[in-house]
């Protein structure tokens, strides 16, 4: 598994030093404990939290928008890593937070189906989530080990 989240870590997503994660993220630090949540509500209807993915090997979180530009962008490669470690016990879970027009449940269904998402994308309505992973952008990924500690945060 080390060497899986490294992978993830260091050739997919880039690497940044604790002190460099610091200035962009006031709110967590590598290695602390990731914020849970629950309750969550899934593009298909189900309600989801944290805890509905601890037989998973690690969690990569990500914060976006359906009209996020940059999620556009990276899109195709977020499907291909998703789909890469997934059979590695690596899960992908997209989190919309906008209160924008166009952000809602039935947008986020159809964001998802059209770029070939297969895996969990909440809606969190009051963006809370987001506030407490000191997200400021999207779109924006958090990579949580088995431990559910924090061990990645930033762009892809």
């Amino acid at each position: 598994m080390g060497i899986l989240l490294s992978g993830v870590c260091l050739i997919s997503m880039g690497w940044a030093g604790e002190d460099e994660t610091a200035k962009f993220n006031r709110v967590l630090k590598l290695g602390a404990e990731a914020p849970a949540w629950e309750g969550l509500v899934e593009t298909g209807g189900s309600k989801l939290g944290l805890e509905n993915f601890k037989e998973q090997r690690a969690v990569v979180l990500f914060f976006t928008r359906n009209h996020c530009p940059m999620t556009g962008k990276y899109a195709q490669r977020i499907r291909e890593l998703s789909r890469e470690f997934s059979g590695q016990g690596v899960v992908f879970v997209g989190v919309n937070g906008s209160h924008k027009p166009g952000e809602d449940l039935q947008s986020m269904q159809k964001t998802r189906e059209r770029l070939g998402w297969k895996f969990p994308y909440l809606k969190d309505p009051s963006g809370g989530l987001a506030s407490k992973y000191g997200a400021t952008v999207t779109p924006q990924f958090f990579l949580l080990d088995g431990f559910r500690r924090v061990v990645y945060m930033g762009a892809l």
